[in-house]
């Protein structure tokens, strides 16, 4: 399939099963398909390059929207974040030759293909950088759950789950 981008960039969707607070999440009704459904076509109405979704579980490959393009890889190897799962991908050669990746969260359901545009061009605006993570803004009450912090550049210093600064009581 030809990209309006060139080269194409992959993103990949890494997917996880056991979900600390609701496992199978990305198995859930969202609109007319899944969680991770939804991911996978906004992924693949950017029109960035090759959708990779790497996950941890043969569950999650039955939930993969087929299309040109779309791959689905069990990789079921020990991974702290999704990074670290696309990561072992590379490593593994699933995504081919590239130089940069875009990754977007398998539950990251506010995320649209002019969103992963914008994310790709910061991408590439930093000579620096060969991995970058799709973020969307949002409202605090919408955020619980999924919360980025940037430094200047766009860089992001870590992502938490807990709505920041930390107000847990």
């Amino acid at each position: 399939m030809p990209y309006p981008f060139n080269p194409p960039t992959p993103v990949c969707i890494p997917a996880r099963w056991a979900a600390s607070r609701l496992p199978g999440k990305l198995g859930r009704s969202y609109l007319d398909t899944t969680v991770l459904g939804h991911a996978v076509r906004v992924a693949i109405a950017a029109r960035l390059g090759p959708v990779h979704v790497i996950a941890d579980d043969p569950r999650l490959l039955a939930l993969v929207p087929s299309g040109p393009d779309v791959r689905a890889h069990l990789l079921d190897v020990p991974a702290r974040s999704g990074s670290e799962r696309i990561a072992h991908a590379v490593r593994r050669g699933l995504l081919g030759e590239t130089e940069l990746v875009l990754n977007l969260q398998a539950d990251a359901v506010g995320a649209t293909p002019e969103v992963l545009r914008r994310a790709l061009d910061a991408l590439r605006a930093d000579p620096g950088a060969s991995l970058g993570t799709v973020a969307v803004r949002g409202t605090r009450v919408e955020l619980l759950g999924r919360t980025t912090v940037a430094l200047a550049g766009a860089r992001a210093l870590y992502f938490s789950r807990w709505a920041l600064p930390a107000d847990r009581d």
